[in-house]
């Protein structure tokens, strides 16, 4: 029986949050064909409950891809959670890395962005209204 990966877990509500928010995630491109055709749905974007960490969980995601020395590891990611849902030989051999590779980057970065996500959580809930206006004057 397989353990449950809890960051695994929290990466799927990520990406049923992010699909719910046109803003913060584009849906995948269809073919002239795909959009040719009656929609199935109902039209409206799907709604995932609005969990209160994802937005620094998206935060630490792209924050992350931004730097250089995560780039492979958020190609991975992005191939992983918001790709066209490929076998994963078939995404890593796109990416030009091994299947192995493939599952070391993926639980890497997602490690990675799981405990930024908390730290941002944990610096933002340590800065006070008074805080933040000091801040805002020094600017000046």
């Amino acid at each position: 029986m397989k353990k449950r990966d809890p960051i695994a877990e929290y990466c799927r509500d990520w990406v049923r949050w992010a699909q719910s928010r046109r803003f913060y995630f584009n849906p995948p491109t269809q073919g002239l064909l795909a959009r040719l055709m009656p929609s199935k749905g109902s039209g409206e974007a799907p709604d995932a409950r609005n969990h209160p960490g994802m937005q620094y969980f998206n935060m630490a995601i792209y924050t992350l891809m931004d730097m250089p020395c995560w780039a492979a590891e958020g190609k991975t990611f992005m191939a992983h959670y918001a790709g066209k849902g490929e076998v994963v030989k078939v995404a890593a051999d796109r990416l030009g890395i091994a299947p192995r590779t493939y599952y070391v980057h993926l639980q890497r970065f997602s490690k990675a962005a799981y405990e930024m996500a908390h730290s941002i959580m944990r610096v933002q809930a340590q800065m006070t209204p008074a805080s933040a206006a000091e801040r805002a004057n020094d600017i000046d």
